[in-house]
């Protein structure tokens, strides 16, 4: 059926394209994972592995920040902690399931049919004893339980009926598997027993392990080599065997759509799930649980949409003794999601502009949304406080008095509009004034505080902030993207709409592209720049010469910088209101995959042109896309640009396992020799595979499927040439 469903789809898509239209697609990278060549922790016993245990209790609400868990409650880094993807967490910060391995990249075992994808699994813990009060062997009269949150989707793709999230538990069956074999490395003069002074076949060497003497035929394969008294060898030593483990399946969720989700959960935006560990076999100084997710690609006729899907999201995992079904309330005060931005239009913004009319960019009320997670009402305290770029503190609000007020229980009365949740603290008043500096660019810190509370049970989720940075560009985005946005067919335009406060100078545009799987958005297109005609593009004021296509940044959500070849004027005469918009044009139909924020809104100055009309974006999110503006930003003039003449040609591109052609621009080699040139071969994550001396021929055999950036530099002028290989088989 689900086979039988994308075939649907992919026929309606084929037809769509030549009608033009807005694509949404998911991310087939995570940047925020891609930049780190984390090693995949094996699943194998833990007692091998010598975690010393945790003790009960089990609490993780992933609200401590970074990308990976906590290396003090988990061992893999499969699940993604974000603030980004799902929608109204019980608390800030939750553990993203989905398609994407620990490098950010779709499994390549990856197939449209369910197939298992992260692990999300605990260390050891101590469910053989109880520590607190006293002390005693763990029996079922303890009442064990373990409990979390979960929601499907959330601003990311539902994983199909198909598919589905498990939780499972981890058991000792008492037998012992083989794991490995151990070695040892010695010298050969210690192990030989013969007259000469060397090792060869046929001769009789001595075993330390088993305090034996064998025949090295027996042990190790010297074929026609000889070793001599000083070279040393690796021996077989020990065959190791572990305890036999097991999981064993204790819940699961089939995959669903969220409104579905929100219909079965009471409108509720995540379920809570709780679990008795009742069975004798589990109360093991080494047990452990795990969540798996099985996720499906759809079908790869169309390599733009196989991605990154079926997402789910974790939250709050509590597991500890004296617990019962009803055990489902936490005396904890925390907040929800990360702080907005201090402006009111924008997320970032040049600091020129903003010093011109700081008082119309500065929002006047935060929506810091806040829960009570007991059953009662309790009474707090909040503040915030902002810091400069030296660490000063400015400003706090709400000072020394009038920060106390009630909040009412979330699981009783939910997520309330601001003003309504019985504290006038979850909307405090932004009126403070941004001091002003003489400088070019700015920075401050917004830190929101819950004090004085009787409910401090998790602490880590009782203060988020904000780093608001004044630089040289325009942002509607937060800097991370959910999805990737695109249009079809060639010759569609694209258009982002800004507004200035006083006169400046366009120099450059930054946009951040997704990665795809085997570089389907790499196609070339034109840059450009229109001004306004009654709340529309109006006429093109720029278009880039020669064509450009995607670059990635080599670092976490870094864009890229395309130089305009001139600078741009944006002043009442040319620009009528100071309003400019900066897009592109396609010179082909694919989908060139412009990074998409999802939780920020900038529909109403999102704009695509398709068939002759200027329509507005159908879809709430943000480009990632930046006009950056003042003075001269690229001094030196270093061109970003990616243009045919001086990129190096490749091929054949894709390749299979062996020989490549690779050749540098003719009128670059005039005077050099291959000597005086280097090949270097990178992973999409910047990992180096391959270095020599540059040949036009070069041997691929040792590189897996996927893709590459090959990189030659002239070692005489450090003039660099690069282009991507694909590599299909």
């Amino acid at each position: 059926m689900k086979k039988l469903c994308f075939s649907i789809l992919l026929i309606l898509i084929i037809n769509s394209l030549s009608f033009g239209q807005e694509i949404i697609t998911n991310l087939q990278f995570n940047p925020s994972l891609e930049v780190r060549d984390a090693k995949i922790v094996p699943t194998k016993s833990s007692k091998s592995q010598k975690y010393i245990p945790l003790k009960l209790p089990f609490i993780d609400d992933f609200s401590t920040g970074g990308v990976f868990p906590d290396s003090s409650r988990w061992i893999d880094n499969y699940a993604y902690i974000n603030t980004d993807f799902p929608k109204f967490p019980i608390s800030i910060g939750v553990a993203t399931m989905d398609a994407l391995n620990d490098t950010g990249a779709v499994y390549a075992h990856g197939s449209q049919y369910p197939f298992i994808a992260d692990h999300l699994t605990s260390k050891p813990i101590r469910l053989d004893s109880i520590f607190g009060g006293t002390p005693h062997a763990v029996t079922v009269q303890d009442s064990i339980f373990i409990s979390f949150f979960f929601q499907p989707k959330g601003y990311g793709n539902a994983p199909e009926k198909n598919d589905s999230l498990t939780l499972e538990f981890l058991y000792y069956t008492g037998d012992s598997v083989f794991s490995y074999t151990d070695t040892v490395y010695t010298s050969v003069d210690l192990i030989i027993k013969t007259d000469s002074n060397n090792l060869k076949a046929g001769d009789t060497i001595f075993l330390h392990c088993y305090n034996v003497w064998v025949a090295v035929n027996n042990v190790i394969d010297l074929g026609d080599d000889t070793l001599y008294p000083s070279d040393f060898l690796w021996l077989p030593c020990d065959s190791i065997f572990v305890p036999k483990t097991r999981w064993r399946w204790a819940w699961s969720s089939e995959g669903m759509r969220l409104d579905t989700f929100l219909a079965r959960n009471n409108d509720y935006w995540f379920k809570q799930v709780i679990v008795q560990i009742d069975d004798t076999v589990f109360f093991d100084k080494y047990f452990q649980f795990r969540f798996r997710n099985y996720a499906s690609l759809g079908v790869n006729e169309l390599p733009s949409w196989q991605s990154n899907v079926d997402q789910w999201h974790i939250d709050y995992i509590y597991l500890d003794h004296n617990r019962s079904p009803r055990d489902t309330v936490y005396e904890d005060f925390t907040f929800i999601e990360r702080p907005p931005s201090l402006l009111k239009n924008y997320e970032e913004m040049p600091y020129r502009q903003f010093k011109s009319n700081p008082q119309e960019e500065m929002r006047d009320t935060f929506y810091i949304l806040q829960a009570n997670l007991d059953i009662a009402a309790h009474q707090y305290a909040y503040k915030y406080e902002v810091f400069d770029e030296s660490g000063s503190s400015i400003f706090l609000y709400p000072g020394a008095a009038g920060s106390s007020c009630n909040i009412n229980p979330f699981f009783t009365y939910g997520y309330k509009p601001c003003g309504e949740q019985g504290c006038p603290n979850a909307c405090p008043p932004f009126d403070f004034t941004i001091p002003i500096n003489s400088g070019d660019s700015a920075i401050f810190k917004i830190e929101h505080i819950i004090i004085e509370s009787s409910l401090n049970w998790i602490r880590s989720n009782d203060t988020i902030s904000h780093i608001q940075k004044f630089y040289n560009y325009y942002a509607y985005d937060d800097g991370s993207a959910e999805a990737g946005y695109g249009l079809t067919p060639a010759g569609s335009q694209l258009a982002y709409r800004f507004q200035l406060n006083e006169m400046d100078t366009l120099r450059a545009i930054q946009i951040y592209f997704n990665r795809t799987l085997t570089a389907a958005n790499q196609q070339y297109f034109e840059m450009m720049v229109w001004n306004d005609n009654n709340g529309i593009p109006g006429n093109v004021k720029y278009l880039s010469n020669p064509l450009v296509r995607p670059e990635f940044g080599d670092s976490l959500n870094k864009f890229h910088t395309y130089y305009l070849d001139e600078m741009i004027i944006i002043d009442d005469g040319e620009f009528p209101g100071l309003v400019f918009y900066v897009g592109m044009k396609q010179k082909t139909d694919d989908n060139l995959n412009i990074g998409y924020d999802m939780r920020h809104d900038a529909a109403k100055n999102t704009f695509f042109n398709t068939s002759g009309i200027w329509e507005n974006s159908a879809y709430n999110g943000a480009l990632m896309i930046r006009p950056a503006l003042g003075a001269d930003i690229n001094p030196d003039k270093k061109q970003e640009k990616n243009t045919e003449s001086d990129q190096l040609d490749i091929y054949p591109n894709p390749a299979v396992a062996g020989m490549i052609n690779v050749e540098i621009p003719f009128k670059y080699t005039v005077n050099y020799s291959d000597n005086d040139f280097t090949t270097r071969i990178y992973t999409i994550f910047g990992s180096l595979v391959y270095e020599n001396v540059y040949k036009k021929e070069t041997d691929i055999y040792a590189l897996r499927k996927g893709m590459y950036i090959i990189e030659v530099t002239n070692n005489i002028n450090k003039q660099v040439f690069k282009n991507k290989l694909v590599i299909a088989l």
